[in-house]
């Protein structure tokens, strides 16, 4: 998914919000023109700014209360852990996902039909480079089991994820571990 900047604020639409949104700014489309924003880029583009252009019609207040926080449990969490921290690295511009499957997984993943909801495999990891003042940066890297998460609360300012065995919290600052 796509994260949308809204009077300063990033509004993350998990995977179930993004489609209820779509389906109503693409209701006048045909088939063929929806199946076309998969394969088509400019159509792509078209259907970002028409999302955008629906959350700017929506009151301020509103936008904040239905649109900038989110909290998702279980399937739903681990179905939208991919996307959110994704835009979380790139919004934030703090780290990035690496795909650690072999070819075999790759394969395997694809003819299961997962690489949409789950595009680097449903363990993957996130590296940051964490900076230690004047001395030469340092890499941190964390394994996200997705089907571990059982809760993703917050915004994309600053969010928590909870998975089997701990709570991270990812903020513009970086991220803190509570293992346990």
């Amino acid at each position: 998914m796509a994260y949308y900047i809204i009077n300063q604020k990033p509004i993350f639409l998990h995977q179930e919000l993004h489609d209820k949104i779509k389906k109503e700014v693409t209701a006048s489309w045909s088939a063929l023109e929806r199946v076309e924003v998969v394969t088509n880029n400019p159509k792509c583009e078209k259907l970002y700014k028409l999302v955008f252009d629906y959350l700017m019609k929506i009151d301020q207040q509103i936008l904040l209360e239905k649109y900038y926080s989110f909290e998702l449990s279980d399937k739903q969490a681990s179905k939208n852990v991919f996307d959110l921290l994704h835009d979380y690295c790139h919004y934030n511009k703090i780290g990035g996902l690496e795909d650690i499957r072999n070819l075999q997984g790759k394969l395997e993943d694809d003819y299961m039909g997962d690489s949409f909801t789950h595009p680097l495999g449903k363990v993957f990891k996130i590296n940051f480079a964490v900076k230690r003042g004047y001395l030469k940066s340092a890499e941190v890297s964390l394994l996200i089991n997705s089907l571990q998460i059982k809760k993703l609360k917050g915004n994309l300012d600053n969010f928590v994820l909870i998975n089997k065995n701990s709570l991270i919290n990812f903020s513009k600052l970086g991220l803190g571990i509570v293992c346990g």
